[in-house]
């Protein structure tokens, strides 16, 4: 963990010295946030168009896709993505995921920030940041939670706070890629253990959205604890194949 932190500042140092060189294209020009170009900003895979429900494509004009908006019991209110999972993105988030590279996280969470305000123009935002929890042993395995990671940049850009302790992963049967789709649901079915809490509106933080079987999974908890708004912000969301 200290080698990687000492390893952020010291990018944070150079971008200070070499303040307009694109993080992306390596071209000098004016940049945006940290370190990206305009051209390079605009060229990102954006994610647009998708069900708010479940974040598949869907027509221009429209909030839900047909099969979200007929089901009678909701799996999250809303759900904000920033990206499509394509690169340069895909590259960042697995240097953030197997890396623990805090610049890559900042960079994709300022992003998703942009996207937040957007989506909430006007709206009131949610009144606690909840990262999807790892299990102690995963957490032991890599030393941090990504999810944690990008809380924590965005708690700081929207003022919003962080509860770490209020849900908690009871077991874990291995990682999520290359798994089918039902084994994928039955993989984190029953999984988290949410804390009685005081809180209305809520919001999930994760770095990938595939399947959704993680984020609905913890969002049933969070319902069944009394939250009565839980929305999911991601990001990127993923087309599923196993191997993701």
């Amino acid at each position: 963990m200290l080698k990687r932190r000492l390893n952020f500042f010291w990018q944070r140092f150079t971008q200070m010295w070499f303040p307009d060189i694109c993080m992306i294209c390596n071209k000098l020009g004016i940049s945006y946030s940290l370190q990206i170009c305009p051209t390079c900003y605009l060229n990102l895979p954006w994610c647009e168009n998708y069900c708010i429900a479940c974040a598949k494509f869907i027509v221009k004009g429209l909030r839900q896709c047909i099969k979200c908006s007929k089901r009678s019991l909701k799996k999250i209110d809303k759900i904000v993505c920033a990206f499509d999972y394509y690169n340069p993105v895909t590259r960042y988030i697995l240097r953030m995921k197997y890396r623990g590279d805090l610049i890559s996280c900042m960079l994709l969470a300022n992003m998703l920030v942009d996207a937040i305000l957007i989506a909430y123009k006007n709206k009131k935002l949610p009144d606690v940041l909840i990262p999807v929890p790892l299990h102690t042993s995963k957490f032991e395995q890599r030393g941090y939670n990504q999810a944690e990671f990008i809380a924590e940049f965005v708690s700081d850009k929207l003022n919003i706070p962080i509860d770490k302790e209020i849900a908690i992963r009871k077991h874990y049967y291995g990682s999520q890629a290359n798994k089918s789709l039902y084994e994928r649901r039955i993989n984190v079915e029953d999984c988290f253990f949410v804390t009685k809490n005081k809180y209305k509106y809520a919001v999930i933080i994760d770095d990938v959205f595939t399947t959704g079987s993680t984020v609905y999974s913890l969002a049933k908890e969070l319902y069944l604890s009394g939250i009565k708004e839980v929305d999911a912000w991601v990001l990127a969301k993923a087309v599923y194949c196993k191997g993701i």
